[in-house]
């Protein structure tokens, strides 16, 4: 039994489906209030529960043998930080307390590249430190550290933005340089690892060949739309209506860190992957299908 704790976010619900196809069984472990029927109509057991509530997790993992948690705290939470400690942090840390308890045999976490306490940003703080506590905890781990998804970062926040016309906002002036992956390599991986020998207390980064600024990026958008887009830059405190508060706070942090690169042939090799380049990504995205 495989335990999916964010089921009904854009990735973990991907692993639920992907988990489902392969033949599985599935529970998936979701809020009350949330919208997890497609999930039960799939064929996935639900486990109601919160991060919040300790309590909870006991029934959740009862016969499950390996957990895969993609959750991450709301972005739209009125109170993030408040809410990054509470699920990031101390809830996922209490979740790996208790599925040692309860025997699991695999625990993977869904962190990102560069994420380490007493960072700035409180989800890197928070992610950081519950990778720490996971390491330490005596369970056999695998920490997945992809990069930024390209789906979330260029596919929302450049196309939904191109969708009212052909200008876009971006934090900062776009020229650092970042590397990028897709989700659906990062669904290859996070199923990929489960019961895998390599993945055994391993860290594994993940990250598509090359780096672009986005400046660079939206360059290569024009080329695929045909069209010219102008480019107005922000500061992370300025507003940025319809994208979540987070959003521009990270995007910050990051640019921060400089032009970044990352090696992770070796997991694509021995994980078997076959890695979406960064510009075919953009086609599936940005060009629109001939009738």
């Amino acid at each position: 039994m495989y335990l999916v704790v964010g089921a009904t976010g854009m990735l973990g619900s991907r692993i639920v489906s992907r988990l489902l196809e392969q033949g599985r069984p599935v529970k998936a472990f979701v809020r009350p209030d949330s919208n997890y029927q497609p999930l039960q109509e799939a064929g996935a057991e639900i486990a109601l529960g919160d991060l919040r509530q300790p309590d909870t997790f006991p029934p959740a993992l009862d016969g499950v043998e390996r957990v895969i948690t993609t959750a991450t705290a709301p972005l739209m939470e009125r109170h993030l930080k408040e809410a990054v400690d509470a699920v990031d942090g101390r809830g996922l840390q209490d979740l790996i307390n208790a599925s040692r308890q309860a025997g699991v045999k695999q625990f993977v976490f869904t962190s990102g590249h560069g994420f380490k306490p007493g960072d700035t940003l409180p989800l890197s703080s928070a992610k950081g430190q519950t990778e720490q506590h996971l390491i330490s905890s005596g369970s056999t781990y695998t920490i997945l550290k992809p990069v930024k998804f390209i789906e979330i970062w260029i596919g929302f926040l450049i196309g939904s933005q191109l969708q009212n016309g052909p200008t876009v906002t971006i934090v900062g002036d776009g020229s650092v340089r970042h590397s990028f992956v897709s989700m659906e390599n990062v669904l290859d991986l996070a199923v990929g690892v489960l019961g895998h020998p390599a993945a055994e207390n391993a860290a594994l980064p993940l990250c598509a060949p090359g780096i672009y600024s986005y400046q660079e990026l939206i360059g290569i958008i024009e080329k695929l739309i045909g069209t010219k887009i102008e480019v107005k830059t922000i500061r992370p405190s300025d507003p940025f209506p319809g994208v979540p508060p987070l959003i521009p706070d990270i995007w910050a942090f990051e640019d921060s860190l400089g032009d970044s690169t990352l090696d992770s042939s070796q997991v694509i090799q021995t994980f078997g992957l076959n890695i979406i380049p960064v510009e075919d990504c953009l086609q599936q995205i940005f060009t629109q299908p001939q009738q």
